[in-house]
């Protein structure tokens, strides 16, 4: 079974990562992308849109057709929270 919160850190992390922002729309064709395949094992794949879903009703992100998605602001602000988060994460394992 999927851990959805560490899917969701992942995925806030990707969008940091690609620099995403409201005005930059993804799509599910992103989120499932080489990069995206080799993060995500097959369960947590299958689990995506469950997640997707979640961050569009706590207002991180926005649908804007059944497989394209914007950050919000608040979704901008969470990726780059996420974003720091990790590299305090990885500086400490140093």
């Amino acid at each position: 079974m999927a851990n959805p919160d560490k899917l969701r850190t992942d995925l806030l992390n990707y969008f940091a990562t690609v620099n995403a922002t409201g005005e930059r729309t993804l799509s599910v064709r992103d989120f499932n992308s080489q990069l995206m395949s080799n993060t995500f094992d097959p369960v947590e794949r299958a689990s995506l849109g469950t997640v997707l879903e979640a961050l569009v009703a706590d207002g991180i992100l926005v649908q804007r057709s059944p497989l394209q998605y914007s950050l919000t602001p608040k979704g901008s602000s969470a990726a780059l929270e996420a974003k720091q988060a990790l590299e305090k994460s990885i500086k400490r394992e140093r």
